[in-house]
Order: structure tokens, then sequence, then C-alpha cells
């Protein structure tokens, strides 16, 4: 009914809504925000459109000069929302609709983002939450495009908002928020070369969040824990220290019951300790790091799954070059129940004239 009233004031009314547009738009971003129907939500971004039209702007435009004022008008009551708050909704609504205007407006979101969280609403409420601030992170063409520096932006967001989440708290409640915090983050380090400023933080709670019991909250974290080496690889701050901490944690998610997981794992191993090694990474000093390293992808070598087999192959190649002579010492191939991926190394740890 309020969007009928809307439409009928904006087919007789037109220009003469101006004074009340901020008015309007508040009422029309409720109205998404508590759609329940698609059909709802469709004519709800008409109206905005129809709202633009009156004042003879574009729809991005309407956003960027409206959105300030109801963002501060949904702020003055974030720290009691709860899961039924009208507020919360229209701050989804604005994060998920409002394009170019989230970017603009990113300092007062990140504030209301990590007030609403800290106040520990429902859980469902914070997931609703995690989710909007997910189709920021992976519409960035739209919610992003005038920011001037992502990247400063991502740590703050990183940092503010999710760093939080990712603390381990039991339940089942919990698991899923876990899930979807991991998962923005995996979206985040994907829009910037991680530096060791926020490495730093990030890495023990995702490390804990490799071993969880959920396996999607493995899968998301293995693949921001290989983003993070990556990025420190670029930054070449990658330290023998870094080395020591991830490669015995990543080590274990090769007995994973989750491909995925296991294959983000190799990957991740063979960033760690591809060549060249960080300037203070002694391979003398690290020798028995190394037996182990190589007595478990040799292991694998012998997998029950023919394709990560050929994964494990490709990967003990590559990391080869760290101490061949210590990798063929590690062979034993009469243990292998099937021996052509083992003799296959062998040709190749060979031909390097070992």
């Amino acid at each position: 009914q309020l969007l009928s009233v809307i439409r009928s004031l904006q087919q007789v009314s037109k220009e003469d809504l101006v004074p009340v547009t901020q008015q309007l738009f508040t009422v029309t971003i409720s109205v998404l925000g508590l759609a329940a129907d698609t059909s709802i939500t469709r004519q709800s971004q008409e109206m905005i459109a129809g709202l633009a039209e009156c004042n003879g702007i574009t729809t991005p435009e309407l956003y960027e000069r409206h959105t300030p004022p109801l963002l501060e008008q949904v702020a003055a009551s974030v720290q009691g929302w709860t899961q039924h708050s009208p507020q919360r909704f229209i701050f989804e609504a604005l994060l998920t609709n409002a394009g170019a205007a989230v970017g603009r407006n990113m300092d007062q979101i990140l504030d209301i983002l990590a007030s609403s969280l800290l106040s520990d609403p429902e859980p469902e409420a914070t997931l609703q939450m995690l989710m909007a601030v997910s189709y920021v992170l992976t519409h960035t063409a739209e919610t992003l495009s005038g920011v001037s520096d992502v990247p400063q932006l991502v740590h703050s967001l990183c940092t503010k908002v999710l760093q939080p989440q990712l603390v381990w708290r039991a339940g089942r409640a919990a698991e899923a928020l876990r899930t979807a915090a991991v998962g923005c983050v995996v979206a985040a380090l994907a829009l910037l070369t991680c530096p060791r400023t926020l490495a730093e933080p990030l890495l023990p709670l995702l490390l804990t969040l490799v071993e969880d019991s959920a396996y999607k909250t493995r899968q998301f974290a293995s693949i921001a824990v290989l983003n993070i080496v990556k990025s420190l690889r670029t930054l070449e701050t990658l330290s023998a220290q870094d080395v020591d901490t991830i490669f015995v944690v990543i080590m274990k998610r090769l007995d994973d019951n989750n491909d995925a997981v296991r294959t983000t794992a190799v990957q991740t191993l063979c960033q760690l300790f591809n060549m060249p090694l960080p300037a203070d990474y002694s391979v003398d000093s690290h020798r028995g790091s190394l037996e182990v390293l190589f007595d478990t992808m040799l292991l694998h070598l012998d997998d029950p799954v023919p394709a990560f087999q050929d994964t494990m192959l490709d990967a003990l190649k590559e990391i080869s070059s760290i101490h061949p002579q210590l990798l063929k010492s590690r062979i034993k191939i009469d243990n292998f129940r099937s021996k052509v991926k083992c003799e296959q190394l062998v040709q190749f740890l060979d031909q390097l004239h070992l």
C-alpha cells in the first residue's frame, strides 16, 4: 500500500516531490529492506528510479545524495538492534542496493557494522549482516567503484568487522557465523595484496579455522591462508617463522576428507617451500622439518585417489629444489602400492644429476 501511495504521488506531483524526497526515499528503502517477495522488491526499486526521475537525476545520484542522512538515522539506534529491528533491514538494503554510494560512505558503514556486531545480536541478525558484507565484497564494480584506497578499506573491514567473528565459539549457530565470516575474509583478501599488518592478526585465527569441524569453514580458511602466503611472497615479507608456523598446520590437511581442502593445502605448501626461500630460512637447520614434509608428501604420492597422486607428484617436483638429495633419500619405492608415480619422481630427480 505504501508503494501504491508513492507511485500515485510520483504520477501526480512529480517535481513537487523534491522537497520530501528524503522522506519518500527512507520509506521506499524501508519497504525494500523488509520485502519478502520478489515482486515487492522489484516495485520498490521501480519507486526509487521514479524518485530519481522526479528529481531530474539518475538512480545512482539519488542514492549518493540521500544515503548519508539515512545512514545517520539508522546509526542512532545501532546499539539496540535485534533480528527484527527495521533499521537493520534498512541498513542491509542500502548495502545491497546503493551501489557506489556504499563505497563513498564506507567510514560510516564500517562504524555501523562494527557497532552492530559488537553488541552481540541474535545469530540470525549477524548472519544476515555478514551476507550483506559478502555482497559488497563480491560486487565491487558496483559498491566500491568510487573508493580511492580499496586496500585500506579492506584492511579496516577485516580488522574492525570480520576479525572478531573468526574467534571460535561453541554451537551450531556460531559455526554458521564462522563460515560466513571467513568467506567474507576470502572475498576481502582477493581485493588486495595482504600486508603483514593485516596478516599477523588474521593468521592465528585462520590457522585455527583450518581445523574447524565444518568443511566449508576449513575450505574458506585454507584459501585465505593460501592468499596471505602468496601476498607475503609477493611483498617479500615471508619469514622462516611464518613457514614453520603455517606448514605444520597445513600439512595435516593433506588427510582432510574434503578434496578441495587437500588441494589447497598442497598449493599452500608449494608456496611456502618454493624457491627462493625466505632469507632467514636455513635449510640445514630445518633438515628435520623437511624430512617430515617430504615423508608426508611421499605418503600421499601413494594416495588412493589417482588425481591426488598427480597433484602430489607435481608438488614434489616443484619443491624438490629445496634439497633434492634429501628428498631422494626419503623415497622407499618398495613401500609404495602403486609405484608408477614414485618411479616418475625418481626419474625426475635423476635428471637433476644428483
